[in-house]
């Protein structure tokens, strides 16, 4: 082994040396640089008769060449040759690298008969190589000559899978046999060599800087930088192909992100298009994400997730882990959300998971999103105990608010005409109904209230009186069947969304008619507006969809009035009274097959509504919780007469106070109803005498502003024009027979601007059995 420093020693001695005997004729030339590979290579071709090039012994554009005829071509070389890039060939093959030296240098040349025959080999960076081979033996005197310049390195050499079918800006090389053809040239730079034989260098330890990329995973992390959090692990082979084409085109991991998401920059509102983005869109900005930190939960979970399946799974887990922490609220509401916006199903190991959570924690990670879970929701509730009620109720205001709406009775949704004990009875209805139990404090409070025989609703006003007090002719009606008290407070929450709107809303509590049927019910609404008669909520109590689906199903319809309502105002449309024709009851289903489920035979009765009242009063004597209504028979608790048959949810036609009592809503469009004019009657307070001749009474009023000549009244729909003298506003009116008091509307044209009532002073009736003939 001889070392040079510089060219000109080192081609001295090679002048020297092809005179000299020597009984090996190869020369192995170790150089630093590319650039002193050039002038290295074209002075040894300068000494040699010819070129052996490498390449020529590749049998096709993409493989490496065969080294067996490599060898033997060498062997039979009878003339001065320069052999290159052999170093390009043991570059990719480090672990032969050694041992073809050696066998090179240890073969018979035929032609070196003379001892002068030269083979001409120059390595670039072999020289780690090269100086392990042993110069004791004579044939391997003078065969390895290192020339050391001192120049800094300027290669390297990246080798990419060609079916990643990838450019990347560089001197790219297409195929094997073209790689060793540069070399056999001037190669000036690094190079990049796409071929189908990196997969066989992957494993390999390169004696120089050699970067092999078989997949798109290596090639984006190597030579797009892409961030070292990422792991090949993180997505498919599919995925980061697909990534790797975008980052060659956008030149950026970043950019390409954005290319790809249809964005300028990050937000995390991108998970609003969860649903719309295909697989691939949904991983990379999962993986985008992770290096984003955006905060809160979302933050929580792709930090600690490994793939997107874990990703997804860690939104529904995670929440368990955070239970007490300061901050719960935010994360809970901002998982709800993203749950919401992707549309993720509820993975079963949640559902394992919750499954040994106390019930209050339960309800804490639970949302209202999914069946799945509103089904747990609702068979939770049985667990709660009583003392922990409130605080339920209050949870649920996070995670199923229309359930608590259903549940609580707020401050604001105080009902104009129930009892505090009337309130009290739903309240408790409510719980029971939702968590399908009957405790038995609770049927005994329901047989106290039914043996009192409607005395308690009795002194609340029937619901066609309520309505006909709030109706006027700027009124009209929406009719939702089998509405009963029980939604009031859920009712007023979702109605109560109107008032920023400039609504105003008023409830008020009425009976309906006994039995508590349709057909009995509809009486109020003859004669006025009527814009909406909905059948839903009475359908799904009667159809196949059983507890607590019927529960979902009704908040959810009711939740659709609101809309309905607004768009029932009109110009002349400025109050909506929205009421029902009776309640329904769930109790009165889930009592049977219970102990106690009281089944009193019909004995021959006509029995209507599977056993809630029959026709015929007879029995009235016996069973002390029903009520006589006409000619029927109604009960007021949950017995029943017996009836083939069952209801599958609720039930309805008798006088339980779920059943009996209904809602009136009043809400008034305050930008288009106008306030009422005050109306003072003239005088102000007594009774109205009818003349002795006409019959008739005279009604003087003055309005709180004078309203012109067009002002007139109607009295049981029938319109009298007024009279004015200075401002004061007189009528005639002929009283009916025994008729004491008077409503009025007072018009001023078409429009209704206030009403006012009068009283009538009746004569003394003649009593015809007492005069003389």
């Amino acid at each position: 082994m001889i070392r040079f420093e510089d060219i000109d020693a080192l081609r001295n001695f090679l002048r020297k040396d092809k005179d000299e005997v020597s009984l090996c004729p190869l020369r192995f030339i170790n150089v630093d640089s590319m650039e002193m590979w050039v002038n290295v290579k074209k002075m040894l071709l300068s000494m040699s008769k010819k070129h052996v090039c490498l390449s020529s012994f590749c049998l096709q554009d993409d493989t490496t060449p065969n080294m067996r005829r490599f060898t033997s071509s060498i062997k039979a070389i009878t003339e001065n040759v320069c052999v290159s890039p052999l170093s390009e060939y043991l570059r990719v093959n480090p672990d032969i690298a050694k041992s073809t030296v050696m066998e090179l240098i240890a073969r018979e040349y035929p032609g070196n008969s003379d001892g002068k025959l030269r083979i001409y080999v120059p390595m670039y960076r072999m020289k780690d190589i090269l100086q392990t081979i042993s110069s004791t033996d004579p044939r391997k005197k003078d065969c390895i000559l290192l020339l050391s310049t001192g120049e800094d390195s300027d290669y390297s050499l990246t080798v990419i899978q060609k079916e990643l079918k990838i450019n990347v800006i560089g001197n790219e090389i297409f195929g094997f046999k073209q790689y060793l053809q540069y070399w056999e040239q001037n190669p000036d730079k690094p190079l990049i060599l796409h071929t189908e034989n990196a997969i066989y260098f992957v494993d390999k330890v390169f004696l120089d800087n050699v970067q092999v990329l078989v997949t798109a995973f290596d090639l984006l992390s190597t030579y797009y930088h892409l961030p070292s959090v990422y792991n090949e692990s993180d997505g498919t082979d599919e995925y980061w192909k697909r990534l790797v084409i975008s980052v060659a085109s956008e030149q950026s991991f970043e950019t390409a992100c954005c290319h790809e998401l249809l964005i300028n920059r990050y937000t995390s509102k991108l998970f609003d298009k969860w649903t719309s983005f295909d697989d691939f869109q949904r991983w990379l900005l999962w993986l985008w994400t992770r290096i984003k930190h955006p905060g809160g939960y979302l933050e929580q979970c792709v930090v600690k997730s490994k793939s997107i399946e874990d990703f997804k799974t860690l939104i529904f887990d995670n929440i368990v882990s955070l239970i007490g922490n300061t901050q719960y609220s935010s994360y809970y509401s901002e998982r709800k959300a993203l749950i919401q916006k992707m549309q993720l199903p509820v993975p079963m190991f949640f559902v394992q998971l919750i499954a040994r959570l106390s019930v209050l924690d339960k309800l804490r990670v639970l949302t209202d999103l999914s069946s799945k879970e509103r089904e747990v929701i609702f068979n939770s509730l049985k667990d709660v105990s009583g003392s922990d009620q409130a605080a339920a109720i209050e949870i649920l205001k996070l995670t199923y608010p229309a359930l608590s709406d259903y549940l609580y009775e707020t401050a604001d949704s105080v009902v104009e005409d129930m009892p505090a004990d009337i309130a009290d009875y739903f309240a408790h209805y409510r719980w029971y109904k939702a968590a399908n139990i009957l405790p038995k404090v609770f049927m005994e409070r329901v047989q106290a209230i039914a043996a009192l025989k409607g005395v308690p609703v009795y002194e609340l006003k029937a619901r066609n009186l309520i309505v006909s007090e709030e109706y006027d002719d700027n009124t009209a009606i929406i009719f939702a069947d089998g509405m009963g008290v029980e939604y009031i407070n859920y009712l007023y929450s979702v109605l109560s969304q109107l008032k920023d709107e400039g609504y105003q809303i008023r409830t008020r509590v009425g009976y309906c008619n006994l039995p508590s049927t349709t057909e009995m019910n509809k009486d109020f609404l003859i004669g006025k507006r009527v814009v909406e008669e909905l059948s839903d909520p009475d359908e799904m109590k009667h159809g196949k969809t059983a507890y607590p689906r019927t529960i979902e199903n009704e908040l959810f319809f009711l939740n659709c009035l609101k809309e309905k309502v607004r768009a029932a105002f009109s110009s002349d449309i400025s109050r909506i009274i929205l009421t029902t024709d009776h309640g329904t009851s769930r109790m009165a289903v889930l009592v049977r097959s219970t102990e106690f489920d009281k089944k009193i035979p019909p004995k021959g009765h006509t029995i209507y509504k599977y056993g809630r009242y029959c026709e015929g009063t007879d029995m009235a004597a016996e069973i002390d919780t029903a009520i006589e209504y006409g000619s029927k028979l109604i009960f007021a608790d949950y017995r029943r007469f017996e009836q083939k048959g069952a209801p599958i949810d609720e039930i309805h036609g008798g006088a339980s106070l779920e059943e009996w009592l209904v809602p009136v809503f009043i809400i008034d469009n305050s930008t288009i109803r106008k306030a009422k004019v005050v109306i003072t009657i003239v005088p102000p307070v007594g009774q109205l005498r009818p003349d002795s001749m006409t019959k008739m009474v005279t009604v003087k009023f003055l309005l709180e502003k004078h309203s012109g000549n067009d002002v007139s009244v109607r009295i049981h729909g029938q319109k009298i024009p007024c009279r004015v003298t200075d401002c004061q506003y007189e009528f005639n009116y002929k009283p009916e027979k025994n008729e004491t008091v008077v409503d009025t509307k007072v018009y001023v044209g078409p429009e209704n601007i206030g009403e006012f009532k009068f009283f009538v002073k009746q004569g003394i009736a003649q009593n015809k059995k007492f005069d003389l003939i």
